[in-house]
């Protein structure tokens, strides 16, 4: 990865409100926010990383939004993608016809805890992976 690119991994969700979705993102109790966790460590900081086998990342990196309405999602890509070409991307990618619904966005841009990470999302998490992007 170069200075001129970056790779942006992209989930989308379906949550009850706002408050189940603030939960699931909120870092687990008990966990300090700095300490490495060990590669055979079980522990992830949030229900979100637990859903994508990412056990930490830094949060300076991540992004997320609640949608109370599909009406909000023009707003919410312009917020969260400031390349104008990457966002039509990702909005034609959440348009396709066979996408589930979903009422969350979330992402996390690449940095050195994801280095080797590739995306995914476990079966029966309220998550499914929209796949990993290149802001150019």
């Amino acid at each position: 990865m170069t200075m001129t690119e970056e790779k942006i991994f992209v989930w989308v969700g379906f949550f009850n409100d706002q408050r189940d979705f603030d939960q699931y993102i909120a870092q687990t109790p008990g966990l300090e926010p700095d300490k490495e966790v060990e590669d055979d460590e079980e522990a992830a900081m949030s229900l979100f990383c637990e859903d994508i086998d990412l056990p930490q990342y830094d949060e300076a990196f991540a992004k997320g939004i609640f949608l109370a309405d599909q009406q909000e999602l023009p707003k919410a890509l312009a917020k969260l993608f400031h390349n104008p070409a990457l966002r039509q991307t990702v909005d034609t990618v959440l348009h396709h016809p066979n996408r589930p619904p979903f009422n969350a966005l979330l992402l996390i841009n690449a940095h050195a805890s994801t280095r080797y990470y590739r995306g995914g999302a476990r079966p029966g998490a309220p998550i499914r992976f929209v796949g990993c992007f290149e802001d150019l």
